[in-house]
């Protein structure tokens, strides 16, 4: 009675170190953690479980968390994006704007003799100061700027995103491990007597 109420608090002690393994991970639904933690809280069908490689079905966790990085990396990515046509349409609705402002000029003042390009730059009082073609100039150049500094930034980023990923994902994965080895280990003893599991237990 007292070696048993000992197997049963040995395997409710390994049943805890499952479930609050496969908790962190979000892994509790999975057939192998679900099907071996009730074997081991009931204590029955060990000898089955223990047949079964728990390096080969215990479950690969994924990372889950998110860092500050990788939340800076993906707004500056989608920040450059948006940034990256920009320049294109703040000039061609600066070429409108200016096209109808010369239109009008020229209407009003049909002596002139003043092209396209030097109205856009001079506006002659009738084409807005932001609207003309050093604003415009300055505003393209400001935005391919900061597209660079963004792309550098984001490609150090994803760098630093990529080494801390696999640094954590080792740590899983090592966690994994000895979670299958101590289960191995515990369940080795659990296995049924056959000519197999003899030379097994005399190998180990």
């Amino acid at each position: 009675m007292v070696q048993t109420n000992r197997s049963l608090q040995r395997n409710i002690i390994l049943a805890d170190l499952i479930v609050n393994w496969s908790s962190r991970h979000k892994l509790s639904n999975d057939p192998y953690i679900d099907g071996l933690t009730r074997a081991l809280i009931e204590n029955r069908n060990l000898a089955m479980w223990a047949s079964i490689d728990a390096l080969i079905y215990l479950p690969h966790p994924r990372s889950t968390s998110e860092d500050g990085i990788r939340k800076i990396y993906r707004r500056l990515n989608a920040l450059r994006n948006t940034l990256v046509f920009t320049p294109v349409a703040l000039t061609w609705l600066a070429v409108g704007q200016a096209t109808s402002a010369f239109k009008e000029f020229v209407d009003k003042n049909t002596t002139a003799t003043v092209n396209f390009l030097e109205f856009w730059q001079n506006g002659y009082d009738t084409l807005g100061s932001e609207w003309r073609l050093s604003s415009i100039a300055l505003l393209d150049f400001i935005i391919v700027f900061s597209v660079i500094v963004i792309t550098v930034l984001t490609n150090t980023l994803s760098d630093r995103s990529e080494k801390r990923l696999a640094i954590e994902l080792d740590g899983i994965e090592r966690e994994r491990l000895d979670l299958g080895l101590a289960i191995k280990e515990y369940l080795h003893s659990k296995q049924s007597f056959s000519r197999a599991t003899l030379n097994a237990g005399v190998a180990t």
